[in-house]
């Protein structure tokens, strides 16, 4: 449980560092940050996925 809790607030604390560090760059670039890492994590997941149902 302690691993899980360290992760879970290392997580919690990591969205306001890096929105202030995007910040002064513009509230656009914020969103475009996130989009592109939501964007990055479904493309490594449907290849994820579809490299899995090869090997069956």
């Amino acid at each position: 449980m302690g691993v899980y809790n360290f992760f879970r607030y290392l997580g919690m604390a990591a969205g306001p560092m890096v929105g202030a560090l995007l910040y002064p760059l513009g509230n656009q670039m914020e969103f475009l940050f996130a989009a592109l890492v939501f964007a990055f994590t479904v493309v490594f997941a449907s290849v994820s996925f579809s490299l899995s149902e090869r090997s069956l």
